[in-house]
């Protein structure tokens, strides 16, 4: 296994990892609805919140969840506040 140093960048890049990826995927706007498959959907976002909420990465704040979601709206052109409301809640339920 591999053992970081506290004081290495790649420590920090490595506990700042799921935070950027997730401000990523909803800066694409890229769900897997736009390939054509039937009967086939896919949120990466909500998924990734739900797994570092289960996982209780010490990282992944609710606030920044809050702003991510933020984001999707004005990217998607959603009321704002709709994604953050969802974000959240998948967050309260998956920490329940």
């Amino acid at each position: 296994m591999i053992k970081f140093e506290k004081r290495n960048y790649l420590y920090k890049f490595y506990t700042w990892l799921p935070i950027i990826v997730l401000f990523v995927s909803v800066l694409n706007e890229f769900d897997l609805n736009y390939l054509d498959i039937d009967y086939f959907s896919f949120n990466f976002p909500l998924i990734l919140i739900f797994y570092f909420t289960l996982k209780e990465y010490h990282k992944f704040d609710y606030l920044l969840v809050f702003f991510s979601g933020l984001i999707n709206d004005t990217v998607i052109g959603l009321p704002l506040g709709l994604s953050s409301l969802s974000y959240i809640l998948v967050c309260i339920f998956a920490s329940y």
